[in-house]
């Protein structure tokens, strides 16, 4: 039988570079609010907003960064380290509620370092590859299975 993290609730932060992705979670998360970003610095702004509450931050690990022009700097990539250190340096100081991580990374390597990251600072956090294809409705609203 599978274990679910919990009832998804209203507020999801979705860090992602893919916009298919993007779309994929449009669909899956019908209902909830959601907030999709594709860069770090706007996973930050929307993090740093006042009264942002989030309840669940999903995280992509590869992100290229769209602000720059990919044809000149096409191997030129990032990852969402530097949001996870920034929501790990200051998630008190902005009196954000504690969110629980989804890292939704097809990169392996990448994912298991974003875990050990915020799990080694008490957060609570999951890997899901494909997490999109896991959500499921129950009586109890969505569900995240795992």
């Amino acid at each position: 039988s599978s274990k679910g993290i919990g009832v998804l609730p209203m507020n999801i932060l979705i860090l992602d570079d893919e916009q298919y992705r993007h779309d994929e979670f449009k669909q899956a998360l019908i209902g909830c609010c959601t907030y999709h970003v594709k860069t770090n610095r706007d996973a930050i702004y929307q993090m740093n907003k006042d009264g942002a509450e989030w309840d669940y931050v999903f995280l992509d690990y590869d992100l290229v960064d769209v602000e720059i022009d990919l044809l000149e700097n096409d191997s030129l990539a990032f990852n969402s380290m530097e949001t996870a250190d920034w929501i790990i340096r200051n998630y008190r100081a902005i009196n954000m509620s504690t969110p629980k991580f989804v890292i939704h990374s097809l990169n392996p390597c990448g994912a298991s370092r974003l875990y050990e990251m915020l799990k080694d600072k008490g957060f609570q956090v999951v890997c899901i590859p494909h997490v999109w294809d896991k959500i499921s409705r129950s009586n109890e609203g969505l569900l995240v299975q795992l």
